[in-house]
């Protein structure tokens, strides 16, 4: 039965084109020695990679992405495993592997194809996670733990619709090519794509 404050930093692991850095803290409540109820709340700062550019440039295609912006959860924590290692044969650190779920919700915002004339639009969507981690404790400093998790949420994410372009004039037939519409974020939003998105982070 002990407050527990977990200040955060991570960085994405499963997306080649929007990597983020993460900062946050948790608030875990242990209700007994083994399992924990917990807050947990994220911010993402998130930029385009060099492949992005490179599949740009090289390839002439514009891809079709989102960064995240903040998630907030309600987590369940449960410590399966835990033990002890000697250290040089001088000291014992405690260590404790646990696997935690949660639910909550993430706000997550495009990035426009054409970002010079397009504007971004914002999502705020559920979400599930789940993680794995492990905590190590040094004798003498059972206060403080370096802990360490790589957690991956789950949720379906909203993006850019594929006619949302430059070209709203009629081609040589006079067929639209580009919905003039879709300039509007909330139209744009309103005939969006709507896909299952998957995000993965190392926390130290």
């Amino acid at each position: 039965r002990r407050f527990e404050i977990q200040p955060q930093v991570g960085l994405s692991i499963n997306d080649a084109f929007v990597r983020h850095y993460a900062v946050g803290a948790e608030l875990d409540f242990w209700l007994t020695n083994r399992m924990a109820l917990g807050l947990t709340g994220t911010a993402f700062f998130g930029q385009r990679t060099p492949a992005y550019e490179r599949v740009r440039f090289q390839n002439g295609l514009l891809l079709t992405a989102n960064r995240y912006v903040w998630q907030g959860s309600l987590n369940f924590l449960y410590e399966p495993f835990y033990g002890k290692i000697a250290v040089f044969n001088r000291a014992l650190m405690h260590w404790e592997a646990y696997t935690q779920i949660g639910g909550g919700i993430i706000q997550t915002q495009t990035i426009p194809r054409f970002e010079a004339i397009h504007e971004p639009f914002n999502n705020f969507q559920p979400q599930g996670n789940f993680a794995i981690g492990a905590r190590f404790y040094i004798d003498g400093l059972d206060f403080m733990s370096f802990n360490f998790n790589v957690r991956t949420w789950i949720f379906p994410d909203v993006y850019e619709p594929p006619n949302r372009g430059p070209a709203t004039d009629p081609d040589s037939m006079g067929n639209a090519v580009d919905n003039p519409d879709l300039d509007d974020p909330a139209n744009a939003k309103a005939e969006g794509v709507t896909r299952l998105a998957f995000n993965s982070v190392v926390f130290f």
